[in-house]
């Protein structure tokens, strides 16, 4: 009976995780969504493009992803939005 109740918990947990990623996906935004379009973002302040392969700079990037665009030093997240230090 227990194994049971475990098993429907963890369902129920990966439905809501996958129903979060695809939220997010479609609203591009947010920490959970999956970015497809990482070959069309630009650094928001001067329009450079993104590297390929880039490299993550703090964990946040690690983590969520997101880049530091070399030319101007401007910290994106993976939407190609300014994440800026308040």
């Amino acid at each position: 009976m227990s194994l049971l109740i475990i098993f429907l918990v963890m369902v129920c947990v990966s439905i809501y995780v996958g129903t979060m990623i695809i939220i997010s996906t479609n609203k591009r935004e947010g920490k959970w969504g999956i970015n497809t379009d990482t070959d069309k973002l630009v650094c928001p302040k001067c329009g450079k493009k993104a590297l390929e392969n880039r490299k993550p700079y703090n964990l946040q990037q690690l983590l969520w992803g997101g880049w530091t665009c070399k030319n101007c030093g401007c910290v994106v997240d993976k939407w190609g939005k300014e994440i800026r230090k308040e």
